[in-house]
């Protein structure tokens, strides 16, 4: 730690943050916490992916008008009744018929499907395809590339066990780029609305 990587090198609200949620839950969970400028440095990197996950799937909300045909945004889901272990889905939709009830969820991810959170997150969304529900799982195509190799056999074997339920959408640039775009703009009318 070098002389300015102190925690008062921080703003009051980062420090606030830093000492009273990062580093207790490093410990806690026997990690190593990092220097407070190497946080501030990952957290940065942390809140740009979550603001660029956030306009993608706010892109997908406006390109396909998922909220205004009844799809939920940012849904809990359980797929493990025993333990009441739970993912988040990006968005999902219930549909009562006369006979059945339909239950489809999509999920968004700009970045590449690499890390234990993304196998954890496909493996529950293998759970609801086992329940009957349909997920749509939308990717980046340039992103695909560096996906992990557990990641790209879980997704064949998901494919391949649920053709009809299962369905993995690979963007092109150009499409990925739209649906930015589309997001940037809802985000700003929204910014601009506040």
């Amino acid at each position: 730690m070098g002389p300015g990587d102190r925690p008062d090198a921080l703003t009051p609200a980062e420090r606030q943050q830093y000492e009273d949620n990062y580093v207790p839950g490093k410990v806690k969970d026997g990690e190593i916490p990092r220097t407070p400028l190497g946080w501030r440095e990952a957290s940065a990197f942390w809140r740009i992916r979550y603001v660029q996950g956030k306009t993608f799937e706010q892109g997908l909300d406006v390109v396909f008008g998922l909220t205004d045909s009844g799809w939920e945004r940012e849904v809990p889901r359980k797929v493990d009744l025993a333990t009441g272990k739970e993912i988040r889905v990006d968005f999902h939709l219930r549909e009562n018929v006369p006979v059945v009830l339909t239950q489809e969820n999509i999920e968004a991810k700009t970045g590449a499907l690499e890390k234990k959170r993304d196998l954890e997150q496909l493996r529950g969304y293998e759970a609801l395809c086992r329940r009957g529900e349909t997920v749509h799982l939308f990717t980046r195509a340039e992103r695909d590339k560096e996906m992990s190799r557990d990641a790209q056999a879980l997704l064949a074997a998901m494919k391949a066990r649920y053709p009809t339920r299962f369905v993995h959408r690979s963007m092109n640039e150009r499409v990925y780029n739209r649906i930015m775009e589309a997001g940037a703009r809802a985000l700003e009318r929204e910014r601009h609305a506040a």
